[in-house]
């Protein structure tokens, strides 16, 4: 063969193994740029304890579970490919750059970029950010440094993801051995003496499921724990999945007060308990029955399970429950008149014996169910001790537009109830839907939470001597759920943005719903040992705010936010256990957290 013909055929093959060498070495440094990056997203998740994955997976229509342990895996997964794909598409460009700086920017806008972008796409908040910046300084090292010590960068990669998901693994095992199925929960209440007519009752597994668990005194079995701050959140599953608030239709899963150094439960049908022993380093907690004669007072039968278990599975429930003066007073959803409700209290001598109840507050005016807005969750109901004679007492509107500035109207305002003679004064009005209602020590002052349309969530600080009008319908800052309601109920519902401009007290606080979502704001309750700080629950938000009020100025000086990932109906602090307790509607749970 000619020389010439043999030099063809080296420089064809020469290219050609090149070509395959670079392929290669691109090759392995994706596969390395990906296990890097999946380890580090793996410990950046594991390392922010208020993760929150809701606006994902709500975004992912294919994706139905809220496992967390599942959602990290997949959520790396992706991070992990979409970053490699990035590089991938710049790699030549790389290749190219000749200053280090260069190279450096490069790669700090590939990491950095990635992952933020990802994250705000997706809407997953509340990172730790120390392990975002060991994410990115990590990723960065790696892409700068493979070509020089390849073989090193591999086997440091590998390591660390072999660890770092075989860790991952080992903690998901262990979590799973701690978690109590629901076959093992009835397990614990399988001999109950239950009344001989839901024997006959075929149609609802959920009430049967729900009987079981209130007819007779049960075990509390801690589930699982929620880290907040430098705390836990203790999580011990009330009886069956059938309970929660979505599968009961959403009625309230009740409320709690405290009595010496128990925890009192009423639930959204009526049925008192107490619990007792609940020191958190214990894995079972005793809620033990009271019985009353609620179900025998009420003629509401939405209500109780009791009564009618067929239609009990209805968001008519209790509204609120206060002890004071060892009298026990209970709010809840009446019908005085067929088909339509008001919000009643009965009162009864507390004793864990039996609570004989009877009517304490009974308001003639009432609100038809066939009204076209009608709502019966924007009834209020909130109770809270004011002082050793008298409890407050909050009214929503029902929804029904125009109650909250009628001075005719008890609806859609706050009252003090005299508890010697049952006489109300006004404290505030122009309310839509008061949730939560907490007096403020040694202060004439009531903080209240407040559901409002679309992104109008509030916090109000309501002065108890001054009589306010805080605005409703005529001012706030969210919109109405339907449009129609504008040409509809215009007149009387503008929702102005602006309450000061109309002559209403301005809100504390508001929530607009492009920062917050479906929020649902619920209970508030004061931080121990802190005069001016408070948590501020929330139910669709399953977040709770740590707050800082001037009460000076009337500002907010700080603001915390603690991701629950559970709709928390209602939060009660006990002075004695110095323990806050409450009430967790998805799994459902109580909740014990020591802060």
């Amino acid at each position: 063969m000619p020389l010439s013909e043999k030099q063809g055929v080296g420089s064809s093959i020469l290219p050609l193994a090149t070509r395959f060498m670079i392929k290669r070495t691109k090759f392995n440094m994706l596969i390395t740029l990906f296990l890097s990056s999946y380890s580090m997203a793996i410990i950046l998740f594991n390392n922010s304890s208020e993760l929150n994955f809701d606006y994902f997976v709500q975004d992912l229509f294919f994706i139905e579970t809220s496992n967390n342990y599942f959602l990290k895996i997949v959520v790396s997964f992706l991070i992990s490919t979409f970053l490699v794909f990035i590089f991938w598409l710049g790699h030549n460009y790389f290749l190219t750059l000749n200053s280090s700086i260069e190279k450096v920017i490069f790669s700090l806008l590939i990491t950095a970029g990635t992952l933020f972008s990802f994250l705000y796409f997706f809407k997953i908040y509340f990172l730790s950010r120390l392990y975002a910046l060991l994410f990115i300084f990590l990723l960065t090292t790696v892409i700068l440094t493979f070509s020089k010590y390849k073989t090193l960068n591999i086997i440091f990669v590998t390591f660390l993801f072999l660890i770092t998901f075989g860790n991952f693994l080992w903690e998901q095992i262990v979590a799973e051995e701690q978690i109590v199925t629901e076959e093992q929960i009835v397990a614990e209440v399988e001999d109950l003496s239950l009344p001989d007519y839901i024997l006959e009752e075929e149609s609802l597994s959920n009430d049967f499921e729900y009987l079981k668990f209130v007819y007779d005194d049960n075990k509390l079995l801690l589930n699982s724990k929620v880290k907040i701050s430098n705390s836990h959140i203790y999580k011990y599953l009330l009886c069956c999945k059938n309970l929660n608030y979505a599968k009961m239709n959403k009625k309230s899963m009740g409320y709690l007060d405290s009595y010496q150094d128990n925890v009192i439960y009423i639930t959204g049908s009526g049925f008192i308990s107490y619990l007792e022993n609940s020191d958190t380093k214990n894995s079972t907690l005793n809620l033990n029955t009271i019985p009353s004669n609620f179900h025998e007072i009420i003629n509401n039968q939405y209500i109780s399970t009791y009564q009618d278990p067929v239609k009990s599975l209805n968001k008519e429930s209790t509204k609120g429950m206060v002890i004071l003066n060892d009298k026990i007073y209970i709010s809840y959803l009446n019908e005085p008149k067929e088909n339509c409700l008001n919000v009643e209290i009965m009162v009864g001598e507390f004793n864990y014996d039996f609570i004989k109840l009877e009517p304490f507050f009974q308001p003639s005016e009432c609100i038809s169910r066939d009204f076209p807005t009608f709502n019966s969750h924007a009834a209020g109901g909130k109770l809270v001790k004011i002082n050793e004679n008298h409890i407050g007492l909050t009214l929503g509107d029902f929804n029904f537009f125009g109650l909250s500035q009628d001075t005719e109207s008890i609806y859609g305002k706050i009252y003090s109830i005299n508890v010697n003679d049952s006489n109300l004064k006004l404290i505030s009005s122009g309310h839509r839907n008061p949730q939560g209602l907490h007096k403020v020590l040694d202060r004439d002052i009531l903080i209240e939470t407040e559901h409002g349309p679309i992104g109008g969530d509030e916090i109000n600080l309501i002065d108890i001597n001054l009589n306010e009008n805080y605005g409703w319908p005529i001012s706030s800052y969210g919109t109405h759920y339907i449009d129609q309601y504008y040409e509809d109920y215009g007149d009387v519902a503008p929702l102005n943005q602006s309450h000061s401009d109309f002559g209403f007290k301005e809100p504390l606080k508001y929530f607009p719903f492009n920062e917050v979502g479906p929020h649902g704001i619920s209970d508030v309750e004061a931080v121990n040992g802190k005069e001016d700080t408070f948590f501020i629950a929330t139910m669709n938000g399953k977040k709770i705010y740590e707050i800082k009020i001037n009460f000076k100025s009337q500002t907010i000086e700080s603001f915390i936010t603690h991701y629950i990932g559970e709709r928390i109906r209602d939060i009660e602090f006990n002075p004695q256990t110095e323990l806050y307790y409450m009430l967790m509607e998805d799994s459902p749970a109580l909740g014990i957290l020591e802060y």
